[in-house]
């Protein structure tokens, strides 16, 4: 997962793929995907947590896991848009749409991380703990440089820049020949 994202972005990884999300058996160390398994193919849902949500790295955060769960600001929409809740198939799973809504510079860290929880009831027969990425920040769209028309500006300024000076050293070396 990237450092950064940007607001209405589709939400990828670091090699600009679909962020994975899978169904881990921690007793055989490998993805639940026998098809015959019910738990193969639950539901689950994307959420977003504060970014300092589990920051000591602690492998019991289920207890305060809800209570870590961050709702849109006040007069905004949704958080996140697009696909929230993804069916796996064969204990996989890919978030092909979806994006933020707004940045994270609203909360104290100034960061978010992505969560994942059961969506499916599973009436209690199995505990299947949740899930949740490391954090990162979320910039709006505009700061991206290629949404940015002062960003373009600048860059052909740097470009000027750039030619003038090599006029500059052309016309030293033409100089020095003559």
């Amino acid at each position: 997962m990237p450092d950064t994202i940007y607001t209405f972005s589709k939400i990828k990884d670091g090699h600009n793929n679909p962020l994975k999300v899978v169904l881990w058996d921690t007793e055989s160390g490998s993805i639940v995907s026998d098809e015959d398994d019910p738990l193969s193919s639950i539901k689950v849902e994307i959420c977003v947590l504060d970014g300092d949500f589990n920051s000591d790295d602690s492998e019991n955060w289920s207890k305060e896991f809800n209570s870590k769960i961050l709702r849109q600001r006040d007069n905004r929409g949704q958080l996140l848009k697009g696909d929230t809740v993804i069916a796996l198939e064969n204990g996989e799973g890919f978030l092909n749409e979806l994006s933020f809504t707004d940045n994270s510079s609203w909360i104290r860290t100034r960061r978010f991380r992505l969560g994942v929880v059961v969506k499916s009831n599973l009436n209690n027969a199995v505990n299947i703990r949740e899930g949740i990425s490391k954090p990162f920040t979320v910039k709006n769209y505009r700061s991206d440089c290629k949404y940015s028309p002062l960003c373009h500006f600048f860059r052909f300024l740097l470009f000027l820049q750039i030619m003038l000076e090599w006029y500059q050293m052309l016309s030293l070396i033409i100089l020095d020949f003559s």
